[in-house]
């Protein structure tokens, strides 16, 4: 009995320390970041940086004298430059590091993206470098909340969702189902209640084969959004390889346009 005991105590000591771990852990697991990369960009495109809470934020804009404009919220493993210096979209693109990515300063919260994004589109608006009537939301992966935030603060008319989830509670819970991330997980991004609160028009890009977020995530929200949607399965794809396929390229175009 008295080992029973002992071995029950050192069980319950780990498990402590595990979800000590994964609570201090979880800005590098959810924030991956992406570091300055020598990426090659392209002549169309201009490289600005702004400043907000002593915080440098890198954004990239290239113009092709298209009608309309996107502002792209790029994955949480990706530096932005990437979808210029692979000339990925063939209209007027926006995007920006997040802070820790690429470019951008530390540090990164879901509050402060909520805020980062909030700054940069009201920023280009006062610039006169977009128009609320000619600016679709493109998301992808985990930034599709912060895509969906901006989305439903702002008169956006159109927004683009790529392998978008429910919640990053429901993925967490999913990824670590015996720990209380419900008390551990500080960065909720809870897509599925932000998205209720938008008006416009919504494409859903869902991979067939994403391991990363399965099906099941991407559908809850799909059945949250009350809005004007239209959902998009590409066949074969990946969750990391999704925008390499030209339907998927083709969909947003139709959709922008």
């Amino acid at each position: 009995m008295k080992y029973l005991i002992f071995f029950l105590w050192i069980a319950i000591m780990l498990y402590i320390v595990a979800c000590i771990f994964l609570y201090r852990s979880q800005e590098d697991i959810i924030f991956l970041g992406a570091k300055n990369s020598d990426i090659s960009l392209p002549s169309s495109v201009q490289e600005i940086t702004l400043e907000t809470e002593g915080i440098q934020l890198s954004w990239y804009k290239k113009d092709i004298g298209s009608a309309m404009t996107t502002l792209y919220f790029g994955w949480n493993a990706e530096d932005v430059r990437g979808i210029f210096g692979r000339n990925i979209f063939s209209w007027n693109t926006i995007a920006f590091n997040y802070r820790s990515y690429g470019k951008s300063g530390w540090k990164p919260s879901e509050e402060k993206l909520f805020q980062d994004a909030l700054f940069i589109y009201d920023s280009m608006i006062a610039s006169w470098l977009i128009f609320p009537d000619k600016t679709v939301i493109v998301g992808r992966s985990l930034w599709t909340g912060i895509a969906s935030y901006l989305a439903t603060k702002r008169q956006i008319q159109k927004l683009v969702l790529i392998t978008p989830y429910n919640s990053m509670e429901s993925l967490a819970k999913a990824n670590y189902p015996y720990f209380p991330i419900s008390i551990l997980l500080k960065h909720k991004f809870n897509t599925q209640q932000i998205i209720q609160g938008y008006t416009g028009k919504v494409l859903f890009i869902i991979a067939e084969n994403d391991s990363v977020i399965p099906y099941w995530h991407s559908q809850e929200l799909i059945n949250a959004t009350q809005t004007e949607k239209n959902v998009v399965h590409i066949k074969w794809a990946t969750h990391n390889s999704i925008l390499s396929y030209s339907g998927a390229l083709q969909e947003i175009n139709n959709f922008i346009y």
